[in-house]
């Protein structure tokens, strides 16, 4: 029969790692790789074998590691650190390790926190020997450069190249497609030895395919792509060729002047695959690495990574969130406009606010004497073969007189108090299908707890692992019967991304919050004191200092009419979002900076036509996307555009991204130009925020 267990043995520890988790409980730990361990790393996602089987000790994991300031990387197990290059005092690095040896790395004392990647392919090799390409001899200049972080490049379009003198020349300069290596004898791809894994294409060598399967100013863009071993632009429409296309795509006429260089960075498909997130601190900051690494002292630097998830600590202090503010900073500078020296670099990095709008993914209350618990009903989907994830947040000094309770649609309850872990099995050795990963400390949270709620698929891929029953969940936070009656503790719950894969066909597999209400209508918040809320429902990887987060509203004839009904809205947890006028060595917190989004852009047309048009993976053809993920790469652009016309000294536009919207809480908004300083001023921190 199938039971709760609490605090015995096979709830402290998993099957791979070799870690009994109590011990840690001092330690900054996710709690997702607490719920890997438990589950033989099987919800961990690798080429060839997503979530399938269970792991080995000696199996290779890729991680994300913080350090503590002044700390170097430990020389331990022979692991080679590939660092991100930031020099503000917070160290950030990727790295392979052996299953096995995880468990000295959360205990080095260097070490300020670890979050899981990715299981590498079978057969990976720990360190690598290539020899990188030689960058192509392309003359130095100050055009911007665009990076793209997304999946499915479409690098043979004509949208991303141009004629020169009869001659296809790619405007990519480089393309790091992170979920293939290259095969043994490979001449047209190249290994990528810094991170270890995956494989690249210089412009030089898209030109030679260009060239080789061109006739006449026509390319055979088929051709190129058997040519090249490439199948991840079979489908019409793919994510990546679509935001690409809005960020930097131009007409295959226009001048090398007039347009930016590119950079592309394709997620593995096995990560996108997995909605919830689960592998892409790692892979985010592996491809920046790889972004400053080939841009090399190139300016102005803009980076969109229209991706994201739901849940989190909501407060910008994640591990990836932490980086990308540390990386910005480093070109940057500190934010102090009145005294700052002007930066060596712009870089800017293009996040998108979130669908999550009406997800009914978010709730929010208060445990105190009058109301000591909280219920909700959580609906999981039949069906679905990717884990579940709920996260309830709330104070960490509060966690002595916080326990969280489940009970499975059968009726089975299970509850843990702080610091503890409760499964769900059939029996003790069995693996879990439900776990309750209850942390004072966590990897992320300024000064929060975390009790993280994860179901195994509710349809497994095999017969081997357990499937957790679909249906309706109840969890329960509550104050424990010794909290004094003066105690008063916020709670935040969040339901992690779990949308099937854009242009899979299939069928909805996101759960949510029951609200027992009716339908609200659209860019309506909802009552102020219900509990599932519409508020706080920003992109969990968009709460930094520093980036810039782009929402998505509907427009015709270039007019704002309305914010799309899926937007996802602030404020954040914590606040602290910096307010750049602030003087140096203030907090710098502005409530009204915490609302969202900074800007928004059209990624509607009206009630009747949904999306924006840009390029399908094929030339000539065009298809309609909508969301944010649309909408950021308009920024992207129109700061490219600034600085190319500032580079030019053209008072025009290319077009997409003359103007965005600035957001006015609540949710009301007005139009305004986007006003980016000439190249070479570089005397605003952040040029979206004046």
């Amino acid at each position: 029969m199938t039971r709760w267990h609490a605090g015995a043995k096979q709830g402290r520890s998993g099957r791979v790692l070799g870690v009994d988790w109590y011990e840690l409980n001092e330690q900054a730990v996710d709690p997702y790789l607490v719920w890997a361990d438990l589950s033989g790393l099987r919800s961990i996602a690798r080429e060839g074998a997503p979530g399938g089987d269970v792991a080995t000790p000696d199996e290779a994991l890729r991680i994300a590691v913080q350090f503590r300031p002044g700390d170097a990387p430990p020389e331990l197990h022979g692991i080679q650190w590939h660092p991100l290059p930031s020099a503000c005092g917070a160290q950030f690095a990727t790295a392979f390790v052996r299953a096995c040896d995880l468990r000295d790395v959360l205990l080095h004392p260097h070490v300020l926190r670890v979050e899981l990647g990715f299981r590498a392919p079978a057969g990976h090799r720990l360190a690598e020997s290539a020899t990188p390409p030689t960058p192509p001899s392309r003359k130095r200049t100050k055009r911007p450069t665009v990076a793209v972080i997304d999946f499915g490049c479409a690098f043979a379009h004509e949208r991303f190249r141009r004629l020169d003198s009869g001659t296809w020349r790619s405007r990519i300069a480089w393309l790091w497609d992170q979920g293939h290596t290259p095969d043994v004898g490979e001449t047209t791809w190249h290994a990528v030895p810094e991170p270890g894994y995956g494989r690249e294409l210089g412009a030089d060598d898209i030109d030679v395919l260009l060239a080789a399967h061109g006739q006449d100013g026509r390319v055979d863009e088929d051709a190129v792509y058997r040519s090249a071993r490439y199948d991840s632009v079979q489908p019409v429409l793919m994510h990546g060729t679509h935001v690409l296309d809005i960020a930097a795509g131009e007409d295959p006429a226009a001048t090398e002047q007039s347009t930016a260089d590119i950079i592309f960075v394709q997620l593995p498909d096995f990560a996108i695959d997995d909605t919830s997130g689960g592998s892409m601190v790692t892979h985010v900051l592996d491809a920046l690495g790889y972004i400053l690494a080939r841009a090399g002292e190139a300016t102005p630097l803009v980076v969109n990574l229209s991706y994201g998830a739901m849940a989190g600590p909501h407060d910008g202090s994640t591990l990836v969130e932490t980086a990308m503010d540390a990386l910005i900073e480093d070109a940057m500078g500190p934010g102090d406009r009145a005294t700052a020296k002007p930066p060596h670099r712009y870089l800017g990095i293009v996040l998108p606010a979130g669908n999550s709008f009406c997800a009914d993914g978010h709730a929010q209350a208060t445990l105190s004497g009058a109301r000591r618990q909280q219920t909700l009903h959580w609906q999981v989907q039949a069906d679905n073969p990717t884990d579940a994830f709920l996260e309830v947040w709330y104070p960490r000094e509060s966690g002595q007189w916080v326990e969280v309770e489940v009970a499975a649609p059968g009726g089975q309850s299970g509850a843990a108090g702080v610091d503890r872990i409760a499964t769900l099995r059939a029996g003790p050795d069995d693996e879990p299908i439900a776990a309750i990963v209850h942390r004072r400390h966590a990897s992320a949270g300024l000064t929060d707890a975390v009790a993280l709620v994860a179901l195994a698929p509710t349809r497994t891929r095999d017969g081997g692992r357990p499937a957790a029953p679909a249906g309706v969940w109840t969890v329960t936070i509550r104050l424990v019967d010794e909290a004094p009656a003066a105690t008063a503790v916020p709670i935040h719950v969040w339901i992690e991304r779990d949308d099937p894969p854009i242009g899979s066909g299939a069928p909805p597999r996101q759960s949510f919050l029951l609200t027992g209400a009716l339908p609200l209508g659209a860019n309506d918040e909802g009552p102020a004191d219900s509990v599932v809320q519409r508020r706080s429902t920003c992109n969990s990887i968009a709460n930094g200092a520093r980036t810039i987060v782009v929402g998505a509203c509907t427009a015709q004839k270039g007019e704002f009419r309305a914010m799309a009904a899926y937007s996802s809205a602030g404020p954040t947890r914590n606040p602290r979002r910096v307010d750049l006028r602030a003087p140096s060595g203030t907090s710098g917190q502005d409530p009204g900076a915490t609302n969202w989004p900074d800007l928004v852009a059209p990624a509607e047309i009206s009630s009747a036509l949904s999306g924006c048009l840009a390029a399908g993976t094929r030339s000539g053809v065009q298809v309609r996307m909508n969301g944010t993920s649309v909408a950021a790469p308009q920024v992207a652009r129109a700061i490219a555009d600034r600085y190319l016309q500032a580079e030019s000294k053209s008072p025009g536009t290319t077009g997409m991204g003359q103007h965005v919207v600035r957001a006015r809480p609540p949710r009301r908004l007005e139009i305004r130009a986007l006003d980016v300083p000439r190249a070479g001023r570089g005397l605003l921190v952040n040029p979206l925020r004046d």
